[in-house]
């Protein structure tokens, strides 16, 4: 009886879910320990490995905003590694969040990016196409650092 690629779906979802919960290659080693949190209502899987930390929201949640989905890593964070994560190091959106944990709490804030205003000009020559426009060479001189 030939396998008829209907009879195949299940197989492949299973397949393709499994790998949602996958951490990324740099916490896959011997040295990583997984932990498991639900605050709030979302579920997190926490990698850890060193100081470092990646989590990831499993469970399905509608349109969740970035802002709150941090703020329940966080506390999963902080309650699985009993450490607190240093300040401003967490990152992330509803899926996938990383973070660095001040264990010693030792570490410094992360200081906040610098922004540079660029002043760019045109040097050689640009061509348009129907929807899009290809530049040749320009150069971009820093006039404003600001925080």
């Amino acid at each position: 009886m030939p396998l008829r690629p209907l009879s195949l779906l299940p197989f492949a979802l299973s397949a393709l879910l499994a790998g949602c919960d996958s951490p990324s290659p740099e916490f896959r080693s011997k040295d990583t320990r997984t932990y498991e949190a639900t605050v709030q209502g979302a579920t997190f899987k926490i990698h850890r490995r060193e100081d470092w930390v990646e989590s990831y929201r499993v469970n399905f949640e509608a349109l969740p905003s970035v802002s709150s989905v941090l703020r329940r890593a966080k506390i999963a964070i902080e309650q699985s590694t009993g450490c607190p994560i240093r300040e401003g190091s967490l990152s992330g959106d509803q899926g996938i969040q990383r973070a660095q944990l001040n264990c010693n709490s030792d570490l410094p804030p992360v200081p906040p990016p610098i922004r540079v205003d660029l002043d760019c000009e045109l040097q050689d020559e640009w061509s348009a196409d129907e929807d899009r426009v290809v530049l040749q060479n320009i150069e971009c001189t820093p006039i404003a650092a600001r925080q």
